[in-house]
């Protein structure tokens, strides 16, 4: 396996620098992209050194496939928040207990994951490459996705500001 070219890792530090720090992700960020650089891949990577303690099981249930997502947005009609995480990633691990929070608070948001380390064909077709990234839907259209650690009163006033879903004719 070669290394990616040297003006190419600068970049690659410059953007996760800039892109991630605020979030607290930012060398998780530039883990994934020169992970993908090195190996010409453009799914996200499976497995890392980094180990970091996963959110309590069963609370937050996650999709494996599209066919879950586009079932899930079919059957729920009103709002439905994707977390896009991975068990390395530590930023995932903050924002993890937060939707568990937000999910009991407000159950009649319909809160999922997608974890990239298993499930990278979904995270890949939803077009994630920072994790953890939060994808709003509004009765089945994506009105606003973030990659951020928001707080619970953060995310919730995100969610209650983001644009009206389009209404079909």
């Amino acid at each position: 396996m070669s290394a990616a070219p040297f003006p190419q890792r600068w970049w690659l530090l410059i953007a996760s620098a800039v892109l991630g720090l605020a979030a607290g992700g930012g060398w998780a960020w530039y883990q994934i992209r020169s992970q993908q650089v090195r190996s010409g891949a453009t799914t996200l990577p499976s497995t890392t050194a980094v180990t970091v303690a996963a959110a309590p099981a069963g609370m937050i249930p996650d999709l494996g496939s599209p066919a879950e997502l586009g079932a899930l947005l079919h059957a729920h009609a009103g709002t439905v928040l994707i977390d896009v995480h991975a068990q390395w990633c530590e930023p995932c691990a903050v924002l993890a207990p937060r939707l568990v929070t937000l999910a009991h608070d407000q159950p009649q948001i319909a809160i999922r994951g997608v974890d990239a380390g298993t499930s990278s064909a979904l995270a890949t077709q939803l077009a994630v490459d920072i994790l953890p990234t939060l994808i709003h839907y509004e009765h089945g259209v994506e009105v606003d996705r973030r990659s951020f650690v928001p707080t619970v009163t953060e995310l919730t006033a995100w969610l209650a500001r983001a644009p009206p879903a389009p209404t079909a004719h």
